[in-house]
């Protein structure tokens, strides 16, 4: 039995210098390919003589060190270092895709956000006067025939106030809103910054943009003047109460984001806003803002 027991632990021994020479032949061939920029499907022997000595890892990837399993530890109990992969370029997140119009007021509150945070995006314009935004090819992608619309992983956008809270929370970076509200002021100033996206996105934009305009008729001006005039004024009041160097308090919000595209269209189509006695705060604001270079309008 001994002696039995002695030529088994031998072949037992010859078996796992065979399985380490194999793994070892493995392993430079993958490190090989790696070098090579070569991608597959990664089948690695833990190293031990097993009839389930194999661990698979499923996936593109490419290897980057030499261990024996990519697991905590092989089926024989043996601790082993996990596996260092690195994902192929075909796994990163592609860019999000912006439909946009360079007058759109909305549209161009989307990309200051975008612009403020540094996220790289692909750029598709909607020409509105040519009627692009309601052709079929567009409205399959938004099928309220608008702008703004953003493609992010494959899910569709719309709506600039939602796009930009979205962008907000997923981008953390450089932000827009007031961050921890926990004290009083911190928690005002969060409330005062919806607010005035809400005035603007919601009481004075969507009174006075082309569509609209266009089916009030010989009317439009007018019309225009009454709607802005009426939302400014409001606005002004508002800004009283919570500027402080940006439109809410000293950091840029998104308040700003939605302040400066809508008094540069109010100037350029219906009202010499810049001109008009008794809005000081707003005339101020935009003045500040829009020398920001995440505000400029040909971006």
């Amino acid at each position: 039995m001994e002696m039995g027991g002695g030529v088994e632990r031998g072949g037992d021994k010859r078996r796992e210098k065979d399985g380490q020479s194999e793994f070892s032949t493995f392993v430079n061939r993958k490190k090989a390919q790696s070098s090579s920029g070569a991608r597959s499907r990664i089948i690695i022997p833990c190293g031990r003589p097993s009839p389930k000595n194999q661990a698979v890892v499923t996936g593109l990837f490419n290897i980057n060190n030499n261990t024996h399993c990519p697991v905590g530890s092989c089926q024989h109990g043996q601790s082993t270092t996990p596996l260092t992969l690195t994902p192929t370029p075909a796994m990163t997140t592609p860019k999000p895709i912006l439909y946009s119009y360079f007058r759109s007021s909305c549209s161009w509150r989307v990309r200051i956000v975008l612009a403020h945070k540094k996220i790289d995006y692909e750029y598709q314009p909607i020409h509105l006067l040519k009627k692009e935004q309601v052709s079929d090819e567009y409205t399959k992608v938004n099928p309220m025939g608008q702008v703004p619309a953003l493609i992010v992983e494959d899910k569709m956008l719309t709506q600039s106030i939602s796009i930009m809270e979205y962008l907000e929370e997923t981008y953390p970076q450089n932000p827009l809103l007031p961050k921890e509200p926990l004290l009083r002021a911190k928690a005002s100033d969060t409330l005062n910054v919806r607010e005035i996206c809400e005035v603007i996105g919601s009481g004075i934009q969507p009174l006075q943009n082309l569509a609209v305009l266009q089916k009030i008729g010989d009317e439009k001006m007018e019309w225009g003047h009454f709607y802005i005039n009426k939302g400014f004024c409001a606005l002004e009041q508002l800004l009283a109460g919570c500027a402080g160097k940006y439109s809410v308090g000293d950091q840029v919000t998104l308040a700003d984001c939605c302040l400066v595209p809508q008094v540069y269209n109010a100037n350029r189509c219906v009202l010499s806003l810049l001109h008009k006695k008794g809005l000081k705060e707003i005339v101020l604001m935009f003045e500040i803002e829009h020398s920001l270079p995440c505000m400029y309008l040909f971006m």
